[in-house]
């Protein structure tokens, strides 16, 4: 499974899943963040773990999180 962690100006940081189920990126993602809080990065989570389709075939899981340094 490929993960791409995109972090912003801000402090912003965004989690993207391109491939699997949902519910395997969803599950991708959450243990991510639980990572990255077990490593001392605070964070506060901005919405819902999304799942975004651009066109027919590709669907990737979006999750925002605002770390502030």
């Amino acid at each position: 499974m490929q993960v791409r962690l995109i972090v912003l100006p801000q402090g912003k940081i965004q989690i993207f899943v391109d491939d699997g189920t949902f519910e395997e990126a969803v599950n991708a993602t959450r243990a991510i963040l639980a990572e990255l809080a077990c490593q001392g990065v605070p964070m506060e989570l901005i919405g819902d773990i999304e799942q975004h389709r651009d066109g027919v075939s590709h669907v990737h899981v979006l999750q925002e999180a605002r770390h502030d340094h």
